[in-house]
């Protein structure tokens, strides 16, 4: 969790693809994707919120472990956003809530709801394998 108070990686072009195969190579699991509506902000191009697990998937709706990843169009705009999320760190609503995030490229991937540690652990390992702070 430390890696939300780095400062933001460098602007470079990258993927989804990318980070969602750093969090399958270190044994996640993600059960479920779907696509963000990103009105609200600034210079947020697209984005994807996975719902992660570590073992198996579980056959029920899970509000634990959800990862989002946002694609910003520029540098300004996606360390504005990681600012944002380091600034709601305790709050437990809103854009990146409790806080832990990771920037890599273009992108803010944001863990956020409750959280299972090994899944927690997992992804950490995967971020700092990605390249992401």
């Amino acid at each position: 969790m430390a890696a939300a108070c780095q400062g933001p990686a460098d602007f470079q072009d990258a993927s989804f693809d990318e980070v969602e195969a750093a969090l399958v190579d270190e044994g996640l699991q993600i059960c479920e994707q779907v696509d963000l509506e990103l009105t609200e902000r600034e210079g947020a191009l697209e984005g994807r919120q996975l719902v992660l697990a570590d073992e198996s998937c579980p056959d029920s709706e899970r509000t634990v472990d959800v990862l989002s990843i946002v694609e910003f169009e520029t540098g300004d705009d996606r360390d504005a956003a990681l600012r944002d999320i380091q600034g709601a760190r305790g709050r437990v609503e809103g854009f990146g809530a409790l806080g832990v995030a990771w920037t890599f490229g273009p992108f803010v991937i944001s863990l956020t709801g409750e959280r299972d540690p090994s899944v927690v652990d997992q992804l950490t390992d995967a971020m700092d394998n990605l390249g992401a702070k």
